[in-house]
């Protein structure tokens, strides 16, 4: 018997000067990857990468540069609007002291019974006031607690001239230690 794990996007490296987090941990279809800086540099490209159906993250892969401001100056963070909490959903994390400014992360959860069908769980605020990502959207229906890895097993079979595979598939949920 053969075991195949199921991944689904290619692994991504952090920035120079920068770091990277990925929402849930690991690369499967729906993870988000978050990209920062380091003091004194700036994110160029996505802030924000998804793993996509076709196995690829969306988007391009961002650098951190140099900052351009003069020393000694404080650059006055973007503001962006506060986002609503999605019908039959909710927002677990808003920054809330001096408003929704630049870098601020709102992350969104389905309530139970609901689960999310399109939009980002993540959104970050963007230095043009704008948000990444798209709103969520909850629909009626089963939301896993859990994040959830496929794994395939095979069997090959031979029967004189024919030969066929069966294949059996198991659903393994992997909580989150905290």
């Amino acid at each position: 018997m053969n075991i195949f794990w199921f991944t689904a996007c290619r692994p991504l490296a952090p920035p120079g000067n920068g770091s990277i987090i990925i929402h849930p941990s690991g690369r499967f279809i729906g993870s988000e990857a978050t990209f920062l800086c380091d003091d004194g540099f700036e994110l160029i490209g996505n802030a924000v990468r998804i793993c996509q159906a076709n196995k690829t993250w969306n988007g391009i892969d961002p650098t951190c540069q140099k900052s351009t401001a003069p020393l000694g100056t404080i650059p006055i963070p973007a503001t962006c609007e506060r986002l609503p909490a999605p019908l039959n959903g909710r927002q677990i994390f808003v920054q809330e002291d001096g408003g929704v400014v630049e870098d601020t992360v709102v992350i969104f959860q389905c309530n139970d019974g609901y689960e999310r069908t399109s939009g980002n769980l993540r959104r970050i605020c963007r230095e043009d006031g704008s948000w990444s990502g798209f709103d969520v959207v909850c629909s009626p229906g089963y939301k896993e607690d859990f994040p959830v890895l496929l794994m395939a097993a095979s069997n090959s079979v031979e029967q004189k001239k024919l030969s066929y595979m069966k294949w059996k598939f198991l659903q393994v949920f992997m909580p989150f230690l905290k």
